[in-house]
Formats: structure tokens, C-alpha cells, sequence
């Protein structure tokens, strides 16, 4: 009985209750996973994802760059495949010709004419078109280059192997 006399005396609750409000406070979970994740890699952030304008927008600017190098690469196989064709009239005695095909100018004869507000209309109503299918007028565009570049290379690549011009002539070893 002593013990229980004892352990009446050293609980005083007002003390506890005294000392609880001097050093209370508060106190988050320690979560044991916070301690594990350190040994685990975490997954990186996802980066924003692009609104669809600005996909299309780097679209279109990829596509426009595309057909620029592309109409940079058909100027400078043209003028190759001019030369080409020149140094082999030249070479078979045909003078060549500074006049170039002139396109028929039919079609515009044929059309009736449009007032003003019609011409205004029509210019709306193309503005309207470029807009909604720009995309697909530039894709268009790199498509028809490629294929002007693949003829022009082959009709480059038929002279040199027909011997015409520029061509490697095989020379006689000794």
C-alpha cells in the first residue's frame, strides 16, 4: 500500500496540465513511407502538355521550313538540270533557245468579269478556305515539292548515265 501512496503523491494532475500547456505542440505523423521512398526513385513531373493551337502552330512552322528548304533545294536542281541540258545542246550543235514556253493566258479571257463586291466575296471566301486548311495546303506543297526534286534528280541521273553531260567517262587502264 505504500507504493499506491507514492504514486498518488507524484501525479499531480494540475502540474501535469501545467506542463502539457507549456509544452505542447503540434506534432505531424512521421510516415514510415516518406523514409522508403528515398531507396525508391520517384516519378519525374509530367511536362505541360500543348494546347492543340500550339501543336499546330509548330507544325505549321515545321512544314513552312520544310517547304522553304524545299523550294531552295528545286531552285538549285533546276538551274543544275538547265546547265546540264545546255552543255549538251552545245555539245550536239543545237543553239540554244533564250525563249521560254509561254503559258496560254485562255483562261483569263474565258472568265467573265466580277464586280467588285463579288471580287471581295470571292477573296473572303478563299481567305476563309487558307485558314481552315493551311495545314493541309502546306503539306500538299511539301508533298509536290518532293516529287518535282525526285523527277528532276532522275532526269539528271538519265543524262549522266546516257553519257550526255557531266558523266564519268571510263578512261583505258594501262
Amino acid at each position: 500500500m505504500k507504493v499506491a501512496n507514492d504514486l498518488e503523491h507524484a501525479y499531480d494532475p494540475a502540474k501535469r496540465r501545467e506542463y502539457y500547456l507549456k509544452t505542447r505542440k503540434l506534432k505531424g505523423r512521421t510516415a514510415k513511407a516518406v523514409k522508403t521512398s528515398t531507396s525508391r526513385p520517384t516519378a519525374k513531373p509530367k511536362p505541360p502538355t500543348k494546347t492543340r493551337a500550339q501543336r499546330q502552330a509548330e507544325r505549321r512552322r515545321k512544314l513552312e521550313a520544310e517547304v522553304n528548304a524545299l523550294k531552295a533545294r528545286l531552285e538549285k536542281l533546276r538551274t543544275a538540270l538547265a546547265e546540264l541540258t545546255k552543255q549538251a545542246k552545245a555539245r550536239s550543235g543545237v543553239k540554244p533557245s533564250s525563249n521560254a514556253p509561254k503559258k496560254s493566258t485562255a483562261s483569263k479571257t474565258t472568265a467573265k468579269k466580277q464586280t467588285s463586291a463579288q471580287k471581295a466575296e470571292a477573296a473572303k471566301k478563299s481567305k476563309e478556305y487558307y485558314e481552315k486548311h493551311k495545314d493541309e495546303i502546306l503539306a500538299d506543297e511539301v508533298k509536290s515539292l518532293k516529287g518535282k526534286i525526285k523527277t528532276i534528280q532522275e532526269r539528271i541521273e538519265k543524262m549522266r548515265k546516257n553519257g550526255s553531260v557531266g558523266a564519268r567517262k571510263p578512261t583505258a587502264k594501262k
